[in-house]
Formats: C-alpha cells, sequence, structure tokens
C-alpha cells in the first residue's frame, strides 16, 4: 500500500513539473540575414557618429564635384555634427579649402550653415575654419616612426626575429 501511495505521488509530482512547450516561428535564412544586417548597421552607427563628431570636417567629396550641392554623405554627417553641435552649444568645424576655387568655396560654407541652421544649430555658435584639422591622432605615414625605436635593426615588422622585444 505505501509502495502504491509512493508511486502514484511520485507520478503526480512529475506530472506537474513539465511544462508546455514553448511554440516557436519558422526561422528562415532570410530571416536570419535581416537580423544580421540589423545587427552590424546598429553596432557600426556609433562608431560611424563617433568618427564623425571626432573628426569634425567638411571635405570637398562632400559636395557634388563643381557644386555647392551635398551629396549624400555630406548631408548624413552635416545632420550628425548638427545634432552634436546644437546639444554642446556649438564648435569649431573644419571645411578646408584646398583647391576649390574661392567663389565656390564661400558658396559651400553657405550651404553647410544652412543646413546645421536647418538642423537645429545656431549659427553664430559653430565656426567654419579654413585649416587642416589639427585633432589629436596622428597621420597613418607616422604612425609606424611613433611606435617604432630608433636603435631596432627592423622598426616595421614587429614581429620579425630580428626586432627588439
Amino acid at each position: 500500500m505505501k509502495r502504491t501511495l509512493l508511486l502514484l505521488t511520485s507520478a503526480v509530482v512529475l506530472a506537474g513539473c513539465q511544462s508546455p512547450r514553448q511554440q516557436t516561428g519558422e526561422w528562415t535564412n532570410n530571416d536570419r540575414a535581416a537580423t544580421n544586417a540589423w545587427l552590424m548597421r546598429t553596432y557600426f552607427d556609433d562608431q560611424v557618429t563617433n568618427g564623425i563628431v571626432t573628426q569634425h570636417t567638411i571635405y570637398p567629396h562632400h559636395f557634388v564635384d563643381g557644386t555647392a550641392k551635398l551629396t549624400e554623405r555630406g548631408r548624413r554627417d552635416l545632420a550628425v555634427l548638427a545634432g552634436y553641435f546644437a546639444e554642446n552649444e556649438g564648435g569649431v568645424l573644419i571645411m578646408p579649402h584646398g583647391r576649390t576655387p574661392q567663389e565656390l568655396y564661400e558658396q559651400r560654407v553657405e550651404a553647410v550653415r544652412v543646413a546645421l541652421a536647418g538642423g537645429g544649430v545656431e549659427p553664430s555658435l559653430v565656426t567654419i575654419d579654413d585649416g587642416v584639422w589639427d585633432g589629436e591622432t596622428v597621420r597613418s605615414t607616422r604612425a609606424g616612426e611613433d611606435f617604432s625605436r630608433p636603435s631596432d635593426p627592423d622598426p616595421y615588422n614587429f614581429h620579425s626575429s630580428n626586432s627588439q622585444k
């Protein structure tokens, strides 16, 4: 009798511990591809935004050749910068003159000011500088020189057995 009661109790307890199966949807390769594409865009959006803000430069390639019309990339970069300048009460925008004719350069500066104002930035809070960006990083041509040692016989081959550790 005790044995039967124990078996019945065990069966009831075990039956109560089972959870219903979760229903799953169909997960196709197209669904996976769309999810992966979304994840990659999400991961890299912040990096792109930080790069645009850190560089804070609008180059001639941000404009359609020979015009003051911004390219799609130029509009995107200016929208990012406008958001940053609006949040931080302005700043400096570098816009190298280069070989651009003076009249076209002035038209481009005006187009940039209009785009910044359209992005909610008070134009007087942004200084547009005709200089070269002088941020904290160095050009890639100097990076090897900065990391090499003068006494190293093979300064650019960091994995060589001849290179000093």
